[in-house]
């Protein structure tokens, strides 16, 4: 008696729901692409280092999603506006997604009949200097660079400024790697004040290609000597000869 009970209701709230209420049909999302704009006129873009969308529909959060994706949605009353965040791999591991906090959101409204596909490619910037801090940053295009290699031996390899393929502007940096030469290391000349205080958010972004798979790391010291560590604990990088940034 108890089964057929239940059996009787749930029956009854499923007809309710499929014969009284009229059926909603999505709208498809094409996340295609987002590039960043890497100059102030925003005439450089590159497409390197967004991994994911986080969406926001109507002030509600929607959900991060893989660049390129389709994802349905649901419209909404009123119109359908999506703010659109990049996203990255902090230390470049797929575990680690998060909302990078230096790129100015973008809002866009989105309109389509049900079942139509929306394409969806955004282009990101940085926010501007009156917001952020760029307390080191090396493009190699000057004769003298903002970092000094540290030891010496046989073993050392040398960081040299190549006009060969470069990612932006006319030069980058170039380490060459060999059976004797194998270990690199550098440090920055002068010493860099970061924020003690407060939840700033401090990364270092690092762009890079390489036809041989190595580790990193950062290490940092303040100024005083007492302080010093490693951050994170070694990354490991895979060949492959384009253009990535890996954020740390």
């Amino acid at each position: 008696m108890l089964a057929w009970l239940g059996l009787s209701l749930l029956w009854g709230l499923v007809g309710c729901d499929v014969f009284d209420k009229p059926e909603t049909l999505p709208v498809y999302l094409d996340l295609r692409e987002a590039r960043i704009a890497l100059d102030e006129d925003g005439t450089f873009t590159s497409r390197v280092g967004v991994r994911d969308f986080w969406i926001d529909h109507n002030g509600t959060q929607f959900g991060v999603y893989r660049i390129p994706s389709v994802v349905p949605l649901l419209p909404a009353e009123g119109g359908n506006r999506l703010t659109l965040s990049g996203g990255v791999f902090e230390t470049g591991l797929s575990s680690l997604r998060a909302r990078y906090p230096f790129w100015e959101p973008v809002t866009i409204e989105v309109e389509g009949e049900p079942l139509d596909t929306v394409p969806v490619s955004v282009t990101f910037s940085y926010y501007p200097d009156t917001v952020l801090a760029y307390p080191f940053a090396e493009d190699f295009e000057n004769a003298a660079f903002g970092l000094t290699p540290t030891g010496s031996g046989f073993n050392r390899a040398s960081l040299i400024s190549t006009n060969q393929d470069a990612f932006q502007g006319f030069r980058s940096g170039r380490v060459e790697f060999t059976s004797d030469q194998y270990l690199f290391e550098v440090v920055g000349n002068e010493f860099i004040r970061l924020p003690q205080r407060g939840t700033n958010d401090i990364y270092f972004e690092i762009t890079y290609k390489n036809n041989v798979a190595f580790t990193a790391g950062l290490y940092y010291i303040s100024a005083n000597g007492l302080e010093r560590g490693e951050v994170p604990a070694g990354l490991f990088f895979n060949s492959g000869m384009v253009w990535n940034t890996v954020h740390i």
